[in-house]
């Protein structure tokens, strides 16, 4: 951390504690008071809000993240960035990772680092495999956009599961943010009550073909 991004960081965050206050309380608000009036996972709103943040941050480029979340009622970006912009200045001012968001070292990664760390774990593992897979499963997909990004090729069949409340939102925001989602093959699913192979069948699942399952990531 630079002493220039030291001398302006640290009185910019203490004349931002009312506005981050009021930035969390925004994004809290939409993640619990209008994810339950609109049905969809509460948990969801958190992981996208936590990529939206990496993107923000140049850790991970996501523009589908960006435009999915832009697009979502029930989070708030501009309460995101009230939040986050003291921390986002000394980023830009000093290119270095301070406090949040940050990539924990492998090995030493702590409680604050697991969506994070997860997250880029999950995009190592299937960078690694998806050229020898020809579908990807994505279980209790959520707000995931892994479909919609550079991962996405004409060989490989990507197919999402969750509820019915989750998908149609989510599907139904994709279209207002101006995603792509027609290849994407969507399988509504009660995982406390459904035989998820019986479903992907349905959906043209074929178990002989290689596939990479991600769970609820």
């Amino acid at each position: 951390m630079s002493v220039l991004s030291k001398l302006i960081y640290f009185p910019l965050q203490v004349l931002f504690i009312p506005a981050a206050i009021v930035g969390a309380m925004l994004v809290a608000y939409k993640q619990l008071v209008v994810s339950k009036r609109l049905r969809p996972s509460q948990t969801a709103v958190e992981v996208i809000n936590g990529r939206c943040t990496m993107h923000i941050f140049g850790l991970r480029k996501d523009d589908a993240t960006a435009k999915l979340a832009a697009a979502l009622p029930n989070t708030s970006l501009p309460g995101v960035w009230l939040a986050l912009f003291p921390l986002w200045v000394q980023h830009k001012l000093s290119g270095k990772q301070f406090l949040y968001p940050k990539v924990a070292k492998l090995g030493a990664e702590k409680l604050g680092d697991m969506m994070i760390s997860r997250t880029l774990y999950c995009d190592q593992v299937l960078e690694r495999v998806i050229g020898d897979a020809g579908k990807v499963v994505l279980v209790g997909a959520g707000y995931d956009t892994r479909a919609y990004g550079p991962l996405r090729t004409e060989d490989v069949a990507w197919f999402e599961l969750d509820q019915k409340s989750v998908q149609d939102h989510k599907r139904a925001m994709l279209a207002q943010a101006g995603i792509d989602a027609v290849s994407t093959i969507f399988v509504t699913v009660d995982f406390s009550q459904d035989d998820v192979f019986e479903k992907l069948g349905s959906a043209g699942f074929d178990p002989n073909v290689k596939t990479v399952f991600l769970w609820r990531e």
